[in-house]
């Protein structure tokens, strides 16, 4: 079911936005990461990002995932820097 919902960009905004508030619970930031949020996340951010609304929960999901959380920030770093999906997303819308 959710990943059939992955495809609708107002559920996805849904569940970043949800992910975001969350995540702004320090314990809850080792518990996305460990579970795939990253991976999850950058799927998300490669399908949806022609998608304005989506982007702005996206990143303040990052940003609230690394603030305080050294641990994650480098998590984010490496996943992000080695296959950034914003990259993938220009070569593809462009």
């Amino acid at each position: 079911m959710l990943v059939a919902g992955l495809a609708d960009a107002v559920m996805v905004r849904a569940l970043c936005s949800l992910l975001r508030q969350l995540v702004s619970s320090d314990s809850n930031k080792a518990l996305l990461v460990d579970a795939g949020g990253l991976e999850l996340l950058a799927r998300l951010l490669t399908t949806h990002c022609a998608s304005p609304a989506v982007l702005e929960q996206a990143l303040g999901l990052l940003t609230n995932l690394t603030l305080r959380n050294p641990e994650a920030a480098e998590q984010v770093g490496m996943y992000f820097v080695q296959s950034p999906p914003i990259n993938q997303c220009s070569q593809t819308a462009g």
